[in-house]
């Protein structure tokens, strides 16, 4: 029964594995960092259920939806990594690579939406594109 009782959040051991994504150049590599588990207030809401879609009627997105908080930046060419700087609490989704793989696009579930951020992987600087407008609740929101 001791197993019963371990916080899981809090022991690195037990921490799920990082998503590791490689540029479509193979010059760059992104790593995410994945939240261990949902917060017992976000599983508490209801959200609405729309033929068997569970949505977030308050971000317009699938509610529950797994997220990552963090990310670093690795040049494949130069093999420096960074943390990407990013909000307080940041729960990023729906990451896409440019086509020339120099650039990828984002949101991040704010409390009251998604908002689209980008980011030039040269200099590893983020930036909002949008307010918290997109609508995912069907699919990719850009």
């Amino acid at each position: 029964m001791a197993n019963a009782t371990r916080t899981y959040c809090s022991d690195s051991r037990y921490a799920p594995n990082p998503i590791v994504l490689i540029s479509p150049t193979r010059q760059w590599l992104v790593e995410l960092e994945q939240l261990e588990l949902c917060s017992i207030s976000e599983l508490a809401e209801l959200g609405i259920v729309i033929v068997g879609f569970r949505i977030d009627s308050k971000t317009y997105s699938p509610a529950r939806q797994s997220s990552y908080r963090r990310m670093w930046i690795k040049s494949l060419t130069t093999g420096i990594q960074q943390e990407v700087e990013l909000p307080e609490d940041a729960r990023i989704n729906y990451i896409t690579w440019s086509p020339d793989g120099q650039k990828i696009a984002f949101t991040l579930k704010r409390s009251d939406g998604l908002e689209l951020w980008a980011m030039d992987l040269a200099t590893g600087k983020p930036w909002q594109v949008t307010q918290p407008i997109l609508n995912a609740t069907y699919g990719t929101p850009y």
